[in-house]
């Protein structure tokens, strides 16, 4: 015969709980916030790139908070995805340069260099991150992803990022560094070739900013090593023309 365990009779109040409910622990709850590190919206990072100018040369970075319980995302607020890889790119390049921001670099007239050298540096990086909006505008334009987007702009735009995924060629090397790693990632998404609507702008943007760094660390910075480190340590092909 089958033995059958009888339910528990419960005569407790049923405001009190039995010492088998205590034992159990809550669940722990997902956070219920996200700060988007790459994924940030239009709207942050031109927040992000107005505070570069309007305060004190400091590090770069696009805090975008979103609400996991109802996120929101559009066409107008988000980089499209057909250049998701330039996105890391940037990336990439605002962490090589972050160096002269975190580490204890030795400049050449003590703080009066720093302070000219960081805001130079600050100079470079806002000219690289107006570049890649204006990378981002030409792109939405060319795409019709600008105002209401129409469901024929959505399903044309759609179309066109499946048709190039054949182009992707993630690079599968590790590399330590997390310039290097955003570097890789970018390889893994989508980046317009060169030609390509705003590409070649954005490939001299890149120039630009490379030579700026060069230039400013040669002239404020004593040690070799944080000048070699820009050759050594730049996370991005330089592009040739």
């Amino acid at each position: 015969m089958a033995d059958f365990n009888m339910p528990r009779i419960n005569c407790q109040d049923p405001d009190v709980l039995s010492s088998d409910k205590k034992a159990k622990t809550r669940p722990k709850l997902p956070k219920a916030h996200i700060n988007m590190a790459t994924l940030w919206c239009l709207q942050c990072f031109r927040y992000a790139v107005r505070q570069l100018d309007d305060q004190l040369p400091d590090v770069f970075d696009v805090e975008c908070i979103i609400n996991v319980a109802c996120p929101q995302s559009c066409y107008i607020c988000t980089v499209p995805p057909g250049i998701r890889g330039h996105v890391f790119e940037l990336m990439a390049l605002i962490k090589f340069v972050e160096k002269y921001w975190t580490d204890d670099i030795e400049y050449k007239d003590g703080d009066e260099s720093q302070t000219k050298a960081l805001a130079e540096l600050a100079t470079a990086v806002d000219g690289l991150c107006t570049a890649f909006d204006d990378l981002v505008e030409t792109h939405r334009k060319d795409h019709m992803l600008t105002g209401n987007v129409s469901d024929e702009a959505k399903a044309g735009y759609f179309a066109w990022c499946k048709a190039r995924q054949h182009m992707v060629r993630p690079n599968t090397q590790y590399i330590k560094g997390l310039h290097f790693q955003y570097a890789r990632r970018g390889t893994e998404h989508l980046r317009l070739r060169m030609g390509e609507e705003a590409s070649i702008s954005w490939a001299v943007a890149i120039c630009a900013f490379y030579l700026a760094v060069t230039a400013t660390v040669t002239k404020y910075v004593t040690s070799g090593s944080d000048v070699d480190y820009i050759d050594d340590q730049f996370p991005l092909e330089i592009p040739e023309f």
